[in-house]
């Protein structure tokens, strides 16, 4: 029999309340000084909450990844449901594999996103920044709100993944939309009405769509990301066709999603701290403040794992096959590991933050998504250096998902462009408390 923790109340197993989808950093900070292995009846699953804790569970080979199998329809499903098709897509994303599969199918990836391949892309990431502000043209000169997600932060990675991947330009406002659909779907989005229904239906066309590509990279070959898959499957590179098309989709979504949540997170964080952006992110301290975000409010939530075997964790036993979370975010607030963990410091350095995961599984497009971010920052705060929150941070929505922590909408004031201000960097009196 599986031992239970002393805490149990609902508060503190339900990932989807209200409260707590609106601001899981009280809830998380109780479990991970009070109960830091904590068993969730509501979720069936074990949640994580200390950074050392969280770390060693990225580096523990009886925790698997591979939770989508052809039982399992969904991510989040525990396999008593029905059986669909799109689960042998999910089943053969690399981020949902062990070795020796997970490592073959990375190898094959790689090469696109190593840092030689990104610079390579940077002049791609600038030019579609600088189109979309341009775009953002007539609501800054409105002087009305502006969804920055919808407008800026989604369009740019989906645009830079869908080059990477040849997809014609008349195509990608389709392929956000799917990956909008998908998003629900990927990060168990329970809460959200008819999300398996949408998100099924979206994998299932970007499935078909993706197919189109691969053949259309057979008859005219090109020097891409897909055009090297391509290349190694019909070489005998031990890559099916089904792994060539659920590799696809998995870039086309995991391209999109990441670094769109990087930003708007990033910029609301930043704002509502009353940090002069404009200042930080034009100057050389960019990088650094990029993975201050990551730590402080990045896209990822829990990263979840199975149990291969018995466990044995902080007194408590795991059993095979039970569900274990490993919350990334409580990991990236430990107070043990993170001096001021609740300010929102864009100074800090060193940042051992686990915002992409570590190990075998770390990102793999982590480097392209710190480049996007940092591009993308400097051009906006160039351009609307006077850029401010439409609504106080505290009543933004967000997404109530399980595995990802992301904004569904940001409405920022562009204000007037013009040179950048001169006033000193850093949150102004009274915005980093806020934080604490």
């Amino acid at each position: 029999m599986t031992a239970r923790p002393a805490v149990s109340t609902p508060a503190a197993t339900d990932l989807f309340a209200p409260e707590v989808v609106a601001d899981p950093h009280p809830l998380l900070a109780r479990l991970r000084r009070d109960d830091p292995v904590h068993w969730s009846e509501r979720h069936r699953a074990w949640l994580l909450t200390r950074y050392d804790d969280v770390l060693a569970g990225f580096k523990d080979p009886r925790m698997s990844a591979e939770r989508v199998t052809p039982a399992r329809a969904h991510p989040d499903d525990d396999g008593d449901g029905p059986v669909d098709p799109v689960a042998e897509v999910l089943a053969n994303w690399m981020v949902f594999k062990d070795p020796p599969d997970h490592p073959r199918l990375r190898r094959l990836v790689s090469t696109a996103f190593r840092p030689r391949a990104i610079a390579r892309l940077e002049p791609v990431i600038e030019a579609t920044v600088e189109g979309l502000l341009d775009d953002l043209g007539a609501h800054a000169r409105s002087g009305q709100a502006v969804d920055l997600t919808s407008t800026f932060a989604g369009p740019l990675p989906a645009i830079v993944i869908a080059h990477m991947l040849g997809v014609p330009e008349g195509d990608q406002e389709q392929f956000r939309h799917w990956s909008d659909e998908l998003t629900d779907l990927v990060f168990g989005a329970t809460e959200v009405a008819d999300r398996r229904e949408r998100g099924q239906k979206a994998l299932r066309a970007l499935a078909d769509y993706c197919r189109g590509l691969i053949e259309s990279a057979r008859r005219h070959p090109a020097d891409n990301v897909l055009g090297s898959l391509v290349q190694a499957h019909d070489e005998g590179d031990r890559l099916s066709t089904e792994e060539l098309i659920s590799t696809c989709t998995l870039l086309l979504f995991g391209g999109h999603e990441t670094t769109r949540t990087l930003i708007a997170n990033g910029v609301a964080a930043a704002l509502a701290a009353s940090w002069d952006l404009a200042e930080v992110m034009t100057g050389p301290g960019a990088a650094t403040a990029v993975e201050e975000m990551l730590r402080f409010e990045g896209p990822a939530k829990v990263e979840v794992r199975h149990a291969a075997a018995p466990v044995e964790w902080r007194g408590r036993r795991i059993e095979a096959g039970q569900r274990v979370f490993l919350a990334v975010i409580a990991a990236n607030r430990d107070p043990e590991q993170f001096e001021s963990p609740d300010v929102l410091d864009l100074r800090r350095d060193p940042n051992p933050h686990l915002g992409f995961g570590f190990g075998a599984h770390f990102c793999l497009g982590a480097t392209l998504a710190r480049v996007e971010t940092r591009i993308a920052l400097r051009g906006l705060l160039r351009r609307y250096p006077e850029i401010s929150l439409a609504q106080p941070y505290g009543s933004l929505p967000w997404r109530p998902a399980l595995i990802s922590r992301s904004l569904l909408e940001l409405p920022v004031i562009l204000g007037s462009p013009g040179p950048d201000r001169h006033r000193a960097v850093g949150p102004q009196a009274g915005g980093a408390d806020r934080w604490t």
